[in-house]
């Protein structure tokens, strides 16, 4: 038992400076798009960064960096159960999900030790306090940009079941699964399959409705 944990923790180790060094050598490649997505963000007077507070590894609160999608204000055309009253992306965030663009600033997260390339989605802290203590074993290791979840059927899948997704991979966590991921993300990507307009708890959110297990610690 104590030799798989050690090999697992080893695994993670040498996997975090790996994706450290090829998101930093993505961002130096990849930033003539990355600066023409921003143009194109900016044109309507907004921000072109999106930043949001999301629970990374041990559950811990960090900023999740995204080009932004959504309309100015875009929380103001929400109902009283948080549910959208008129289309919020803008029509060049509509492209920029699609293309899964907006997710590229987050090569600056994994950079700076927050993410890796392969893990758990990073979540809102609202979620925390009504998971189980098995969901919760997807904080042991750093989320990611993409992960077992994102390719069993990303935004459409109920949260109940992309944790068990998240708590699977934590335990089989190895180079051939997340060779997988990768070979599944560019095919799930180059289809769009899959991705959410905007909120759509009233389809997914079967975790927050439940009774708070925990606190947020």
């Amino acid at each position: 038992m104590t030799g798989g944990v050690s090999r697992s923790n080893g695994y993670q180790l040498l996997r975090q400076c790996a994706d450290r060094l090829i998101a930093l050598i993505a961002v130096i490649l990849l930033s003539p798009i990355i600066l023409v997505a921003v143009l194109i963000v900016i044109s309507d007077g907004g921000p072109a960064i999106f930043r949001q507070k999301r629970l990374g590894k041990h559950a811990r609160v960090f900023s999740v960096i995204k080009l932004r999608t959504m309309i100015v204000d875009a929380d103001k055309y929400l109902d009283e159960a948080g549910m959208p009253t008129r289309k919020r992306t803008t029509w060049a965030g509509d492209f920029l999900r699609k293309s899964s663009i907006d997710e590229l600033p987050q090569l600056i997260n994994i950079v700076k030790g927050d993410m890796a390339l392969i893990g758990p989605r990073p979540i809102l802290p609202r979620m925390l306090p009504h998971m189980t203590e098995r969901e919760r074993r997807r904080f042991s290791v750093l989320p990611g940009v993409t992960g077992l979840a994102q390719v069993k059927g990303r935004n459409h899948l109920k949260w109940s079941r992309r944790f068990k997704y998240d708590v699977v991979y934590t335990q089989r966590m190895s180079l051939m699964l997340d060779l997988y991921i990768i070979w599944r993300t560019i095919q799930t990507v180059f289809k769009s399959e899959n991705i959410a307009a905007d909120i759509n708890r009233d389809q997914v959110d079967d975790v927050t409705i439940r009774p708070v297990t925990g606190d947020a610690t």
